[in-house]
């Protein structure tokens, strides 16, 4: 295996030097360590730069600007093998094409070489969850995300920094990927959301879903309290008006 990475860089990542190259190497162990033996080992280095449209439907003008992006990306890589953002940007245009497998394989990589990023997590939670059917490993990649989100406020608090605001989409996406799995998921979708709203107290969107989540479970009253929460937030939400308006009616 390792005979291939150096050829690989030797033709395609001359510019790369000795950091870079390391950075690769690195992510490659991770990975070998990661899979392990039985189901499935990361895609061999050079593969993770082919790119082809698998898209039945995607018009052709598409399918060439996701290519021309994806190049731009791989450009970025070849000059700077540690570039994040690049590694995502590859992975996001794979998957517009379809290529789905392709799409994990660089977001994992991703991962391996920024263990507590959370943009990379969340997107393997939503590949895996709608398009590559895996409920456990999307759950996990979620979790993952959310956690990092957490750690992140809290060492920025500890080290006096500005206030960071987590992501709270990653607890409503994992909250969704639950309900889905209907009602033996319940207990685990109602504590995604309270615990989203405990590291984010005053996110009145979280707190509409929280809302929504009892009003379609038969929990009116506490449906009313935190839709009325949400309210106390964001005043002038009509919808969130006129559904409180609603159930106060119906509860008569």
């Amino acid at each position: 295996m390792w005979a291939k990475v150096w050829s690989f860089m030797r033709r395609h990542w001359l510019g790369l030097g000795i950091v870079a190259a390391a950075v690769i190497v690195g992510g490659l162990v991770w990975l070998q360590f990661k899979f392990g033996n039985p189901s499935r080992r990361p895609a061999p280095l050079n593969q993770l730069f082919v790119f082809g449209n698998k898209c039945a439907d995607l018009p052709e003008d598409k399918a060439q600007e996701y290519h021309n992006r994806f190049d731009t990306a791989k450009k970025r890589l070849e000059a700077n093998a540690d570039d994040f953002n690049a590694w995502y940007a590859a992975g996001l245009m794979k998957k517009f094409v379809c290529d789905y497998a392709g799409a994990r394989d660089i977001w994992e990589y991703a991962d391996a070489i920024r263990p507590k990023n959370s943009i990379a997590f969340a997107a393997l939670g939503n590949l895996y969850g709608y398009f590559l059917k895996d409920f456990e490993k999307a759950e996990v990649n979620y979790l993952k995300a959310i956690e990092n989100e957490e750690a992140f406020k809290k060492l920025q608090a500890e080290n006096k920094a500005p206030e960071y605001a987590v992501n709270t989409e990653y607890y409503r996406n994992l909250y969704e990927l639950y309900r889905a799995k209907g009602a033996a998921k319940d207990a685990q979708a109602l504590g995604i959301l309270m615990r989203g709203l405990k590291v984010e107290p005053k996110e009145a969107n979280l707190m509409v879903v929280l809302a929504s989540h009892y009003r379609d479970t038969g929990r009116i009253p506490e449906a009313i309290e935190w839709f009325e929460a949400s309210l106390k937030i964001v005043p002038d939400n009509k919808a969130v008006q006129d559904e409180l308006t609603r159930l106060k009616a119906a509860a008569l």
